[in-house]
Protein backbone atom coordinates (compact mmCIF):
# COMPACT_ATOMS: atom_id res chain seq x y z
CA UNK A 1 0.00 0.00 0.00
CA UNK A 2 1.44 3.34 -1.08
CA UNK A 3 0.31 6.53 0.67
CA UNK A 4 -0.01 9.86 -1.07
CA UNK A 5 2.49 12.56 -0.03
CA UNK A 6 -0.31 14.77 1.32
CA UNK A 7 -1.56 11.97 3.59
CA UNK A 8 1.98 11.33 4.85
CA UNK A 9 2.34 15.02 5.67
CA UNK A 10 -0.97 15.12 7.55
CA UNK A 11 -0.12 11.97 9.54
CA UNK A 12 3.35 13.33 10.29
CA UNK A 13 2.06 16.66 11.58
CA UNK A 14 -0.62 14.91 13.65
CA UNK A 15 2.01 12.63 15.20
CA UNK A 16 4.31 15.54 16.09
CA UNK A 17 1.44 17.50 17.65
CA UNK A 18 0.35 14.44 19.65
CA UNK A 19 3.85 13.92 21.01
CA UNK A 20 4.23 17.63 21.85
CA UNK A 21 0.91 17.68 23.72
CA UNK A 22 1.81 14.51 25.61
CA UNK A 23 5.12 15.99 26.72
CA UNK A 24 3.49 19.22 27.87
CA UNK A 25 0.85 17.31 29.85
CA UNK A 26 3.58 15.47 31.73
CA UNK A 27 5.12 18.67 33.05
CA UNK A 28 5.38 18.57 36.80
CA UNK A 29 5.52 21.28 39.40
CA UNK A 30 6.14 21.47 43.10
CA UNK A 31 3.52 22.05 45.76
CA UNK A 32 4.71 22.97 49.24
CA UNK A 33 2.95 23.64 52.49
CA UNK A 34 2.23 22.42 55.99
CA UNK A 35 -0.60 20.05 56.90
CA UNK A 36 -2.11 20.95 60.25
CA UNK A 37 -4.69 19.41 62.55
CA UNK A 38 -8.11 21.03 62.08
CA UNK A 39 -8.79 21.41 65.81
CA UNK A 40 -5.39 22.15 67.36
CA UNK A 41 -3.61 23.72 64.34
CA UNK A 42 -0.54 21.60 65.17
CA UNK A 43 1.56 20.37 62.23
CA UNK A 44 1.06 16.69 61.38
CA UNK A 45 4.46 14.95 60.90
CA UNK A 46 4.86 12.28 58.25
CA UNK A 47 1.72 13.16 56.28
CA UNK A 48 1.57 12.05 52.63
CA UNK A 49 -0.59 13.93 50.14
CA UNK A 50 -1.75 12.39 46.86
CA UNK A 51 -2.95 14.73 44.11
Amino acid sequence: MHMKPKAVLIYGISFVLFIACSLMAGTTGKITGIVTDGETNEPLPGVNIVV
